[in-house]
């Protein structure tokens, strides 16, 4: 009985060395059986870079055709004195903007998103869009309102249809005349409330330039089509809230278009044959 105590004793002895061994050298079990090989390389993983969708170019892309257009009905009104090269090159802007574009972007409407931007925190406007709204401003500063006479598809499409322009009586112009600046008052409230875009919705070409549309819109877009055959620019002079901005801005640009001083003989001709009076 007193050796199987001594070896029982013993045998506890070993064990309890060799757990206190194992405690001593812990790392000892997690090391290598052979030393890992070190893979060492001059190359980089370049860094991926994600070209943009050809459609985020599209509206810079029509950015820069408005400004040559703008550019070109520049010089072909004030420094070329030439009506004819400014009616194709408003052609030009109705197939382009007009039918091509389908009425978008446009500088008219992008006064609304301008006023959405400006009262509401949730609504951020594109920055071309920003561009196509102060753009043909920043030219009336300094040209006048070439943006009118040859880029803007509305006013184009009215120019081609024109037959014979009548003088309207002085008071119908001056009742009309009030008429843009109500709308331009409206439109900012509706955007900066969020109720609406109202001159999108109300757009009277829109629908030809798209081919489609309510019969509403169509019916609109034929009466002021129709008014345009014996009245110059009846939207552009009696509707259109951008123009009202564009002449604000006209009344400080420093080449605009006039009568020649030195050639004027004071005949009245030109007074009395401007359709837009």
């Amino acid at each position: 009985m007193n050796r199987k105590a001594s070896w029982g004793a013993s045998g506890y002895l070993l064990f309890f060395l060799a757990f206190l061994q194992l405690l001593a050298f812990p790392c000892s079990a997690n090391q290598d059986r052979f030393p890992r090989p070190d893979f060492q390389s001059s190359y980089s993983i370049p860094d991926t870079v994600q070209m943009p969708s050809p459609s985020a170019w599209l509206p810079y892309f029509d950015l820069t055709i408005l400004i040559l257009v703008m550019a070109l009905s520049a010089k072909f009104a004030i420094f070329d004195r030439s009506r004819r090269k400014v009616f194709f090159l408003s052609v030009f802007s109705l197939a382009y903007f007009g039918f091509w574009k389908k009425g978008c972007v446009c500088s008219v409407g992008s006064l609304q998103n301008i006023s959405a931007s400006i009262f509401s925190p949730d609504y951020l406007a594109p920055l071309a869009l920003i561009a196509f709204f102060l753009l043909p401003i920043l030219f009336a500063l300094y040209f006048g309102r070439v943006f009118c006479a040859s880029a803007c598809p509305l006013g184009a499409i009215q120019d081609i249809l024109v037959v014979k322009a009548l003088k309207l009586p002085l008071w119908a112009r001056e009742v009309f005349g009030l008429l843009p600046h109500l709308y331009l008052g409206l439109a900012v409230i509706y955007a900066a409330t969020s109720s609406g875009f109202i001159i999108c919705r109300a757009d009277p070409f829109v629908s030809f330039f798209r081919l489609s549309g309510s019969s509403a819109a169509f019916l609109s877009g034929a009466v002021i089509l129709s008014v345009s055959l014996f009245v110059a620019r009846p939207y552009c002079r009696f509707i259109c809230p951008y123009g009202v901005l564009l002449s604000f801005a006209s009344l400080l640009s420093k080449w605009r278009l006039k009568i020649t001083p030195s050639e004027c003989i004071r005949c009245g001709i030109c007074v009395q044959n401007c359709p837009f009076e």
